[in-house]
């Protein structure tokens, strides 16, 4: 049986010593590779598994979403990154379906994503990484561009998706639904069908 190498979860040196101003990563947790740092084995698991994201979270001001497992099957994968997704909206994080199933499948990449980005909202303007991170709306569509989710086009004629345009319809009827908001519920199985 030949198993295929794991690629190393690798952390820009920016993020990574955040982490350890934070207390989510150890100095001995991390080695040199290129401009960037790898982490360890273990620290890579607890990443992968939403363990450390949950601390990070926890860190950042908000709450650690219930019991996380520390296992590193499939399953646990499963169960802590549903339990982590709701605290990481609440920071314009967002992570669909098909990231999610990319995680549990051992995507680093995503993980690393989501981290930068939580990254990138703690040095936002404002208290706690600006209002965003405190579930203020009226920031929310900052968070989203630094998430990578843009801004909405101005009117549904200029859609250019089905999608986008039930995506328009919801962010522009419910004023309490911002841009992410209405394109995750687009996203949602049960509205699948209608696009």
């Amino acid at each position: 049986v030949t198993v295929a190498p794991t690629m190393p979860l690798v952390l820009d040196g920016a993020v990574a010593g955040w982490l350890r101003r934070l207390g989510v990563l150890r100095e001995s947790e991390a080695a040199p590779y290129g401009d960037s740092v790898a982490l360890a084995r273990e620290a890579a698991a607890e990443f992968e598994n939403g363990v450390r994201v949950g601390i990070l979270l926890q860190q950042l001001g908000g709450r650690r979403p219930g019991a996380l497992k520390e296992l590193t099957t499939p399953v646990a994968k499963l169960y802590n990154w549903n339990l982590l997704l709701p605290e990481l909206r609440e920071y314009g994080v967002y992570v669909d379906a098909d990231m999610k199933v990319l995680i549990v499948a051992g995507d680093t990449d995503i993980v690393v994503d989501v981290v930068k980005q939580l990254h990138v909202h703690a040095h936002s303007p404002g208290p706690q990484g600006g209002a965003a991170a405190r579930g203020d709306r009226s920031d929310r569509g900052a968070a989203e561009a630094s998430a990578g989710i843009g801004t909405p086009p101005a009117a549904p004629n200029e859609a250019r998706s089905p999608e986008e345009f039930l995506a328009i319809c919801l962010h522009t009827q419910l004023h309490s639904c911002s841009w992410g908001e209405a394109l995750q519920m687009v996203g949602e199985p049960s509205l699948r069908r209608l696009s």
